[in-house]
Parts: C-alpha cells; structure tokens; sequence
C-alpha cells in the first residue's frame, strides 16, 4: 500500500488513525490542515491550495488526512487505499469539543503553523451539518475511485480495529505494499 486517503468529517479520527497508519507502515504522514492553512486560520486561494495538492499527490507513497471535498476526488484517483469515516455526527462534536478544550490556545500537530485551537461556532456548525451536507457527496467521490483502489469505511471502533489489524498483520509480515 503506497498511497492511502483518509476522508471524513472533523473529529472523526482521521488524524488519529493516520498517525497510526504512518507509524506502522512508515509511510510519509500529510495533514492536508496544515497545507491548506496559513497562520491565523487564513485559507489559501483556491488556485494556490490546487497546485499545492497536484504536488502533494504527485509523491509516489503517502498517508493524506484530511477532507477538502473540492480536491478529495483527483486524491482518491491516486489512491491505493480509501479509508472514508462516516461516524454518528453526536461523536464527531464531542471530539471536537473535547479538543477545543484540552487544545485551547495550542497548535495541534496536525494544525498549520500559527493556527491555535480555537472556539468557533461556526466551526461547530459546520461539524454539525457535515453528516447531512457533505457524506453523500463523499461518498459519490469513493465509488467512482479506482477498481483497485480499496475502500474501507468506518461506521465503529470495530471497523477501526479491523484496519489496524490488517497493517499490523502486514507489517509482521513484511508485506505493507500488497
């Protein structure tokens, strides 16, 4: 497994996860939030944040964390691997306030430099809403990915384990690009 897309809401995991995967497979770890954002939360212009993401998957191996709808289908078409979280929305806002609070005022390593967590209402609408507004749309993007590209979605901690069984069982064995 060389290129592997973790998509889903905020404060589903993804991050989590990814720095799991990229530790067990040592594959080079991108969170998309901290290419996407310049200090202060300011988002790049729509042309720059595209090139920035040609480049980002132009890399022949990677773990990308990370949603960004507008860039999430020409990542999954590079994709080995698609892991899509699609968790109860009450779980996603509790994590995110679970992070606000423990995080406030911090950068977060998976946050852009100059980026320090923050309360912001409009933030937790959009975690609110993202279920209703943004998965189907994702999931469109996933079936239409590659026929060799896996697909991996992540209803409970369940699924979670299964995946990290599976690059467990594959690091032991020496086989992470299978």
């Amino acid at each position: 497994m060389q290129r592997i897309a973790i998509i889903g809401a905020c404060g589903s995991g993804k991050s989590t996860l990814a720095i799991k995967l990229s530790e067990i497979t040592g594959l080079e770890l991108i969170h998309l939030d901290q290419e996407f954002h310049l200090p202060g939360w300011v988002e790049r212009e729509k042309q720059e944040w595209a090139n920035i993401h040609a480049n980002l998957i132009a890399n022949d191996s990677w773990i990308i964390d990370g949603c960004y709808s507008d860039t999430a289908s020409v990542r999954i078409e590079r994709s080995n691997m698609v892991i899509l979280f699609d968790l109860p929305t009450w779980l996603c806002l509790y994590r995110v306030v679970k992070r606000i609070i423990l995080n406030h005022g911090k950068e977060r390593v998976d946050s852009a430099a100059g980026c320090k967590e923050r309360f912001d209402l409009g933030f937790l609408l959009y975690v609110f809403k993202f279920k209703r507004k943004k998965m189907s749309n994702l999931y469109s993007i996933v079936e239409r990915r590659p026929k060799n590209t896996e697909l991996y979605v992540v209803k409970s901690n369940k699924d979670l384990k299964t995946i990290l069984q599976r690059f467990n069982m594959s690091s032991k064995q020496g086989d992470l690009n299978a």
